[in-house]
């Protein structure tokens, strides 16, 4: 088959919202092309009809129509030949357009398009469709009227070229109402939602003679797992024919319902299609908590707790899924979302300011839902608080920040904290790393923390900038904690405080959640051009 159009999905082409198919739908009803002939009103092609703008207008004629007619082109003279027709608006057209390779003419290779009323081209359908011929099937635009254009490859221009005689049949296609049903589980007979998870949704496939591939339409199913089809994929009417009806569901096994025929204006109603399940586990569910005070940890604030599910095998564990807690802290990872299937599994808790908490080993089996319960996650001793950040005029100067931390949990707590300031000058954005304690960047000594159970400090640091930084570069300043005798190698966490940027001589703060979008974007940057410096 020749044509300009690229192949879509299930041999589709569109043009202005009509569907060309290479396939022919199992149209029940429908006349074998001797008993047509014989049924079909007869017109001869007359000339002149060589412009879209000047068709020859057959008018309201009588359905089925066979028109007879000839392309005469010379080397001198190219000829085509347009035809108008009056139907009723939405009403389903097939146009055949035959020549040598089905004994209905001389011509070669016919191509056939589809116009609207003001020739605007709707579709087009070359040689090789079904049984060598060219065909359109389409419905009536609302003006009513569509005009015909019969030529031969490779005249996509449609200017003529074409030489021998072809027969050209329009008929009507008998419609359906539409096609419905239900997709539920096998085992329990509930419906699967297409809006939740499962996310279940059916395909629409035409058969043929080669098998049931032609993509009619799809969608996706309602709260109790229903669909109803009753137009293909460009809101027309669906022939009558023969079907095969795909569904899907995460979590269950393909299903294809047998083909079957549906026959004008029926409503098919499938009833219940039964999807068997995958052999998966129901679900893992539980709470996170704080380990000091049993408060649940919210998702959604501070200290933004996640959760990793891994799978362990005899080789090792990997992670199979991932998870927030609700703002009750409780969790859920289901076997159907995250396509789980019986083993041997372990929760991973992670929060600001606490340490790695793990589950112990949780054996789930098929269908089967666990729940583990408070999850405890132990936060460091240290917390940290509220930001303090510092304004630097224009021309620079001293730039004095802090940040709050909180002793949690019994007894004293003695380490040390400082911070690290990362400067990113404009234009190269080279990296240039250095500490600051209280006394700025000359005397960055670690601060001093001796603090008991629930006792606050703000630690405060300071950093002179000069006047000389260039507008566009970026300073960003971290916090860190760490436990005596060791603090640097010790850690209790560290802590995001602030990022400037260099505006017209003078600093700008970002806030919060774009001050760390930017650092994160700029230590990517820094690793992605060390990666490409020489060594």
């Amino acid at each position: 088959m020749k044509s300009y159009l690229k192949s879509l999905p299930i041999h589709q082409h569109f043009i202005g919202g009509f569907r060309w198919s290479k396939f022919t739908p199992l149209i029940s009803g429908v006349l074998v092309a001797s008993a047509l002939t014989l049924a079909a009103a007869q017109a001869q092609e007359t000339e002149p009809n060589n412009a879209c703008s000047t068709p020859q207008d057959l008018g309201a004629v009588a359905l089925p129509t066979i028109v007879s007619g000839s392309l005469d082109s010379t080397l001198t003279t190219l000829d085509i030949d347009f035809f108008r027709i009056e139907a009723s608006p939405g009403q389903s057209i097939r146009v055949d357009f035959e020549g040598q390779s089905t004994d209905s003419g001389s011509l070669a290779e016919p191509l056939l398009g589809l116009f609207d009323s003001g020739c605007s081209l709707l579709a087009i359908d070359v040689y090789g469709g079904v049984g060598a011929n060219a065909r359109l099937s389409f419905v009536v635009p609302a003006a009513g009227a569509f005009v015909l254009g019969a030529t031969a490859y490779p005249d996509y221009s449609f200017i003529g070229g074409g030489v021998g005689t072809y027969r050209l049949t329009v008929t009507p296609l008998p419609t359906i109402d539409s096609i419905a049903g239900r997709l539920v589980d096998d085992m329990t007979g509930l419906g699967l939602p297409g809006t939740d998870v499962p996310y279940s949704s059916v395909q629409l496939l035409r058969c043929n003679e080669e098998g049931c591939y032609e993509f009619v339409n799809y969608q996706q199913a309602d709260t109790d797992g229903r669909f109803l089809l009753d137009s293909d994929q460009s809101g027309n009417p669906i022939t009558v024919g023969t079907y095969q009806l795909f569904a899907y569901a995460q979590g269950y096994e393909y299903f294809f319902s047998e083909p079957f025929e549906v026959f004008e204006g029926e409503a098919r109603d499938l009833g219940d299609l039964r999807l068997v399940p995958l052999q998966l586990i129901g679900s893992i569910s539980g709470r996170l908590v704080d380990a000091i005070d049993g408060r649940p940890l919210s998702g959604y604030s501070p200290p933004y707790p996640y959760l990793y599910l891994q799978r362990c095998e005899e080789f090792g564990c990997y992670v199979v899924a991932s998870s927030s807690p609700d703002d009750l802290g409780r969790f859920r990872f289901d076997g159907v979302l995250y396509l789980l299937s019986p083993g041997t599994y372990q929760v991973i808790a992670f929060a600001e300011d606490y340490r790695e908490s793990r589950s112990a080993s949780i054996e789930v089996g098929a269908f089967k839902h666990v729940g583990i319960g408070d999850l405890p996650i132990t936060p460091f001793p240290i917390q940290f608080g509220a930001v303090q950040g510092c304004e630097i005029l224009v021309g620079g100067g001293l730039c004095e920040y802090g940040i709050e931390v909180l002793k949690r949990g019994p007894g004293h707590y003695k380490g040390a904290a400082w911070s690290a300031v990362e400067f990113y000058p404009a234009p190269s954005y080279r990296v240039t790393r250095f500490q600051v304690g209280r006394n700025g960047a000359s005397h960055p000594a670690p601060l001093k923390l001796n603090l008991k159970q629930g006792q606050r400090e703000m630690l405060t640091f300071q950093l002179e900038v000069p006047a000389s930084v260039p507008d566009g570069s970026f300073l960003c300043a971290t916090a860190a904690v760490g436990s005596d005798p060791s603090p640097q190698f010790d850690s209790q966490g560290d802590r995001y405080v602030f990022c400037a940027s260099v505006q017209s001589g003078g600093f700008e703060v970002l806030s919060g959640n774009e001050g760390r979008k930017r650092l994160r974007e700029l230590r990517k940057q820094e690793r992605e051009a060390g990666a490409d410096r020489p060594r």
